[in-house]
């Protein structure tokens, strides 16, 4: 498996991650990228690491993200228009975002080079690559209708991929892809 660059043998390069720190799977490693389970590691949104210092776990509750952009409006708007978040806060320079349904998933927004925000990797535009998020879904297919129905920047049409995953992509006005995949059944 080493000679096999990043990817197990059934070509899935998250599970080959996730044998290489060790994580087991009830089924073999050319099966597994086929199982439709939460249990399954295999699957990077699934895979959960818990990193410790000397032994004992982190004490974090939850994970959110910003995108620093010049477009804070454009893409306030297009989360809002095709992705259904929901302006929790917002100012001249900063926008919070929120899932109507789970007000505690955040995603901001901010404007670059704010003289109050003290560190300068936080001043600094997203540059337009080696980002993606992941809006899961309990019924893609329904989204992707919807979305499709109502001239959706769609990227990627939905499709289903050989480990299982069921999805369709858009792209938001900082050039960051939005993968909406189908929610996977914990049975």
């Amino acid at each position: 498996m080493e000679n096999e660059g990043a990817r197990d043998r059934s070509g899935n390069p998250f599970l080959y991650f996730a044998r290489k720190i060790g994580a087991k799977s009830p089924v073999g490693v050319t099966d597994a990228p086929k199982q439709n389970s939460k249990n399954d590691p295999g699957f990077f949104f699934n895979l959960c690491i818990i990193k410790t210092i000397k032994g004992e776990q982190m004490a974090f509750q939850q994970i959110q993200t910003g995108i620093i952009t010049e477009k804070l409006i454009e893409t306030k708007t297009f989360y809002e228009k095709w992705l259904g978040l929901q302006t929790k806060f917002e100012s001249e320079w900063f926008v919070l975002l929120c899932l109507p349904n789970r007000t505690d998933v955040e995603l901001a927004i901010m404007k670059p080079n704010q003289t109050q925000v003290r560190k300068s990797y936080f001043q600094n535009s997203y540059q337009g690559k080696g980002v993606w998020f992941i809006f899961e879904s309990n019924d893609v297919k329904k989204e992707f209708e919807m979305m499709k129905q109502n001239n959706a920047p769609i990227d990627l049409p939905l499709t289903t991929e050989e480990w299982g995953d069921t999805h369709f992509t858009l792209i938001d006005p900082n050039g960051i892809g939005i993968d909406i995949v189908q929610e996977r059944s914990t049975t």
